[in-house]
């Protein structure tokens, strides 16, 4: 299966039109619902990665990221219960495309969309949940636009959570990830 993708990789980047992407970026997420006795409070996180762009006007665009998002659970009653977490993950969006201008324009506007598969790594901060609370797999759809200028872009998108972000559904509920993004990047 590795070596199949590794080898469609190698035939799509040799015969069609390609850039590599590299890029760092902000995120704002926000759970689309609180647990049980807890008021959420958005904390900003940051996303480094690397992206591989294939096609001219319409394309395909997957990428890796390592990211890390933030999250604050205050407890109603109990301040002691209060959650405060950083949670590392492992993201791999798969966009789609399409770019308004020529490839070699100086300045370029586009459109994208595309699901995204995230992996916690781990966990991190005072009364932290662990990397067993969260799923597994955590799938989103994002909807973004970008401007390039010269060889640098600006991406803004919007991750709307699809699946329940904690794996014991029962006690911290089905909450899904929301989230903005806002990226900087380079083409090559």
């Amino acid at each position: 299966m590795k070596k199949g993708l590794l080898i469609a990789l190698l035939i799509i980047s040799t015969t069609a039109w390609s850039q590599i992407k590299p890029h760092i970026g902000v995120n704002w997420s926000q759970l689309s619902t609180e647990p049980q006795d807890f008021k959420q409070e958005g904390r900003a996180g940051m996303q480094l990665g690397v992206g591989w762009k294939f096609g001219e006007d319409f394309y395909f665009e997957p990428a890796v990221q390592w990211a890390f998002i933030g999250t604050k659970l205050v407890h109603s009653t109990e301040p002691s219960n209060d959650v405060e977490s950083t949670v590392n993950i492992f993201r791999i969006p798969v966009m789609l495309g399409y770019d308004f201008m020529d490839k070699d324009a100086f300045f370029n506007f586009r459109l994208f969309t595309g699901p995204s598969a995230a992996f916690v790594l781990s966990t991190t901060g005072p009364n932290a949940l662990t990397k067993e609370d969260y799923a597994s797999t955590i799938w989103g759809w994002d909807f973004g636009t970008g401007v390039d200028i010269s060889f640098l872009y600006l991406e803004l998108s919007y991750e709307l959570g699809l699946t329940p972000v904690f794996a014991n559904t029962s006690v911290l509920g089905d909450a899904k990830n929301n989230a903005f993004l806002l990226t900087l990047g380079a083409n090559f």
